[in-house]
């Protein structure tokens, strides 16, 4: 069904004189993802890549209606995959945005005009318009999924050990990525991602905000770019969620950063210890679920490279009891702090921790896939 679906959408876009058929990027039970490539990218527009969502038959269209609706939620979010446009019924194409107008939806001029100026974005539902149902555009991460890293890592022997400077950066990513689940931002079509600072969100929260995403593992984490502008981003590609097709409202934002930011920590452990089962174990004086990444004793301890604070900091966020997890705050202020760590503080692992060997690295892993 996928293969005859991603057949039907190469022979539409023969047609288009804007857009090409790329390639296949995905395929799910109900569903698929297929990268689209302008003919002729000018200079004014960006991006020259989009990734279309189109679901396999009728019985997936209530997910897709969920993601369009949640997605939307988290335009302007650093670290949630961006929505470029979406269409319910795209035989009926109108801009979707200008087709749902409300006054006090508006939030800006730039909202106005993209309803009354579609974008090259839009024009891929006038090709698909004799296809019929849903569509949803979203932008392109060039560097697959965490999983896919994950894989490839474990198909090297001996298998690639992470340096703490990345895990620290890939933990504060996905820390931020829960900030937006617990306080998306909600703008306007075309918003500038921002960075997910924990306390700005709570000030500006939107009530009935919170969202959980309900299908956090590492294919629904995904590898973007890096950002030479923001130092967090600078020596690793950004981390996004994305596939919001199960996502629910969540009871209150305790509800959001329990249940999130523990799935995003168990996809953290699984990168540094692939037989991690998730069991509980006492430290400390707290049960916590980072057992499979925590010494036995002081004489056995699985991976003597970890940085204390990483460790730390995992078993401490993943405590059983909610109430003894620091706040998000103190989890990204932490997370943050691990980041501006130098390889020379990782005295014997200087030559693994250097900006040199991590680009190496990822040059292995991601971009040389």
């Amino acid at each position: 069904m996928a293969e005859q679906l991603a057949g039907q959408l190469r022979r539409v876009f023969d047609t288009s004189p804007i857009w090409r058929y790329e390639k296949l990027l995905g395929t799910g039970c109900y569903g698929l993802a297929a990268l689209l490539t302008m003919r002729e990218p000018s200079g004014h527009y960006s991006p020259k890549h989009v990734v279309l969502k189109r679901m396999l038959d009728r019985q997936a269209w209530e997910d897709i209606f969920n993601e369009m609706d949640y997605t939307k939620k988290f335009r302007g979010d650093s670290h949630m995959v961006q929505l470029l446009a979406y269409c319910e019924e795209v035989s009926q194409y109108r801009n979707p945005e200008f087709a749902h107008f409300n006054p006090t939806r508006i939030r800006s001029i730039f909202d106005i005009a993209t309803s009354l100026f579609p974008s090259p974005q839009d024009h891929i539902f006038d090709t698909l318009g004799v296809l019929g149902g849903p569509a949803l555009l979203l932008e392109y991460l060039p560097n697959g999924s965490l999983d896919r890293m994950y894989k490839k890592m474990n198909e090297q022997d001996p298998p690639v050990v992470l340096p703490n400077r990345l895990l620290w950066r890939f933990l504060l990513c996905l820390l931020r990525a829960c900030v937006a689940l617990a306080y998306p931002s909600d703008g306007p079509r075309g918003a500038r991602p921002m960075l997910e600072d924990p306390a700005d969100r709570a000030r500006t929260a939107l009530l009935g905000g919170p969202v959980l995403h309900n299908d956090l593992h590492m294919g629904n984490i995904m590898l973007g770019d890096v950002n030479p502008a923001v130092i967090e981003d600078a020596l690793t590609p950004q981390l996004k969620i994305i596939d919001m097709g199960l996502a629910t409202q969540a009871q209150d934002v305790n509800e959001s950063l329990e249940k999130n930011v523990y799935a995003v920590l168990e996809a953290i452990i699984l990168l540094i210890n692939p037989e991690a089962d998730g069991q509980y174990c006492n430290w400390n004086g707290i049960v916590t679920g980072a057992s499979d990444i925590l010494p036995f004793s002081a004489d056995m301890d699985m991976f003597p490279h970890l940085d204390p604070d990483f460790v730390n900091l995992m078993a401490l966020s993943m405590a059983h009891d909610y109430a003894q997890r620091p706040s998000i705050a103190n989890m990204v202020r932490e997370a943050h702090r691990g980041v501006m760590k130098t390889a020379r503080q990782f005295p014997g692992r200087e030559a693994e921790e250097s900006d040199a060997a991590i680009e190496r690295l990822l040059g292995r892993l991601l971009f040389d896939a």
